[in-house]
């Protein structure tokens, strides 16, 4: 079992990524799965004085590790899937800064959070059809599925009923 009590399939921390792993090769791209770790802050020396509960002890921590992330698949070098079925506090603070990451050195990666299948199929499409027709900067199309607009003709609130009155 994994630490989020989902059963691990081989090389794959999930069903889901499993499933997703079976997706993506249907797309006949170049992808990589967890083979891309990247430092989002270098570990350090705290030099000040610091003492936490080790085990049973109490002990001066003075090496910090380093903090970092390592994306799910990565498709041409350059569009990088995380498949989240459970997201932490953890994963939060790691997905900001990996943002962060990518603005601050300036890359041109594509990041794209998926939460279920539907929205797999969907961000393949999209990344599918970047590669084919080689435009990298199509910013405005909506990756996420449309929502439906349930409002009314007649100018009601979304998905409020009419109420009956007695008969």
């Amino acid at each position: 079992m994994s630490k989020y009590n989902n059963e691990v399939t081989g090389k794959f921390r999930s069903k889901f990524e499993l499933r997703a792993d079976a997706l993506i090769a249907t797309y006949k791209l170049p992808y990589t799965y967890e083979e891309h770790k990247i430092t989002l802050m270098e570990g350090f020396k705290f030099t000040n004085e610091s003492f936490q509960k080790w085990g049973k002890t109490f002990k001066d921590v003075l090496t910090v590790r380093a903090m970092t992330y390592t994306p799910d698949f990565v498709i041409a070098e350059k569009y990088f899937i995380e498949i989240k079925g459970m997201k932490t506090e953890s994963f939060n603070i790691k997905w900001k800064l990996f943002k962060k990451y990518i603005l601050d050195n300036k890359l041109d990666w594509h990041i794209y959070l998926v939460h279920n299948m539907k929205h797999l199929k969907i961000t393949m499409d999209h990344i599918k059809d970047l590669i084919k027709n080689n435009n990298h900067d199509v910013k405005q199309r909506q990756v996420q599925p449309n929502v439906k607009n349930n409002s009314s003709k007649n100018g009601e609130a979304p998905n409020k009923r009419k109420r009956r009155t007695g008969s």
